[in-house]
């Protein structure tokens, strides 16, 4: 149970980071496609949902993995990549996040948003290994 408390907390936190430094740092490093998102939310707000989505991510691994961490090798990064990206069907389906469905899902390609979420987890997963690799 503690793997699972720290678990979300830390993803919880290197998401909602990354969220941050996506809408302070300028373009080209900074959001470029979320822009119009980040003008219609406080910098607070958007880092909040990107956190719990970060926290619900990898609760929804965790499970997948029989309750536990998966190690950090290719296969286990390529199902994370997968079930990052196919949770933003059920986030854009869900009328939970309007201001993100309009400004990023209804306004890229659906095969760019499945990438862009995958590639967001895997990105949070690299960090997550690198910080529990110090601990």
């Amino acid at each position: 149970m503690k793997e699972l408390l720290l678990g979300i907390i830390l993803t919880f936190v290197i998401t909602m980071t990354f969220d941050i430094a996506l809408n302070l740092t300028p373009p080209p490093l900074g959001a470029v496609i979320l822009r119009d998102y980040f003008n219609h939310q406080t910098l607070l707000a958007a880092g909040l949902v990107a956190g719990f989505v970060g926290a619900v991510t990898f609760i929804v691994i965790y499970y997948y993995f029989g309750t536990k961490i998966p190690q950090a090798n290719k296969m286990n990064m390529l199902i994370i990549f997968a079930i990052s990206a196919l949770l933003g069907i059920p986030m854009r389906l869900s009328g939970l996040f309007p201001i993100l469905d309009v400004h990023y899902y209804q306004k890229i390609p659906r095969i760019q948003s499945y990438f862009a979420d995958g590639l967001s987890g895997v990105m949070v997963a690299g960090v997550y290994y690198y910080i529990i690799s110090l601990l």
